[in-house]
């Protein structure tokens, strides 16, 4: 039975690009971050730390993010991600530590599965998610902000969804798999 549900929820998460402004609760949003401090890590380092952006807060930063992004004439996509920031309920900074780095791949690959831990447990919670990393134009404000002493690795956007949004088409595992013998 377990390994039904845990299929499903890989099978169902999916990035969310509309969000309905529907409130998410700090209930929901403790047990996401706990799924993400569960993780595992190389040599158990746990180099993660997070900021739960919301409200007045949260309209702020994008505001910055905005103004940030128009100063440089950025990509469209930076825009996406700032009104998709706008419709969701939180925003939660996932920053790495970078003092006592034991190795910057090893511990991004960490941070990385800390992540995914937070989708998949947002997706079991009902919860849409998006990760996003162009919020890091504006990496030493947040820095500031979260009083981080570590470095801005990522965004993760939570929300309730504004459409029935689709898993995006995936490569087959066929595409996917090197070794042909197998």
């Amino acid at each position: 039975m377990e390994r039904k549900i845990c299929e499903n929820v890989i099978k169902e998460r999916h990035s969310t690009r509309s969000f309905s402004g529907e409130e998410v609760s700090m209930a929901d949003v403790m047990e996401i971050l706990e799924a993400g401090r569960l993780a595992p890590s190389a040599k158990n380092r746990q180099p993660w730390a997070f900021y739960v952006l919301s409200n007045e807060e949260k309209e702020n930063v994008v505001n910055m993010f905005i103004k940030r992004l128009e100063e440089h004439n950025t990509e469209a996509t930076g825009f996406a991600s700032a009104r998709i920031m706008k419709e969701a309920s939180k925003v939660v900074l996932v920053f790495m530590d970078d003092k006592n780095e034991y190795d910057r791949t090893t511990d991004l690959l960490s941070v990385g599965a800390c992540i995914e831990n937070m989708l998949l447990r947002a997706t079991e919670l009902d919860v849409s998610s998006l990760w996003v990393y162009d919020v890091c134009v504006v990496a030493d404000e947040l820095k500031e902000i979260a009083k981080a002493s570590g470095r801005l690795v990522s965004a993760v956007i939570l929300g309730k969804s504004n459409t029935d949004s689709k898993r995006a088409i995936k490569k087959e595992l066929k595409d996917v798999i090197i070794n042909k013998n197998i």
